[in-house]
């Protein structure tokens, strides 16, 4: 067997993949790395004020051109 990875790009593609499964077409499996890596991309969203994020972006612009 094949292992592929779906992007879901509309909410409803859900039902149809479960049915797929239903008349045993495929099985879902979960991958846990990617589980991980979504929530770990998202885990830092808003912790810098946008001013902080500005004033260390000057920061590292100014030490690369040192």
């Amino acid at each position: 067997m094949k292992t592929i990875t779906i992007e879901l790009l509309n909410e409803k593609a859900i039902n149809l993949i479960k049915q797929l499964e239903q008349l045993n077409i495929l099985r879902i499996t979960i991958d846990s790395t990617s589980q991980k890596r979504k929530i770990s991309s998202h885990q830092w969203v808003g912790s810098l004020s946008k001013d902080t994020a500005k004033l260390m972006l000057a920061s590292v612009d100014q030490s690369r051109n040192e």
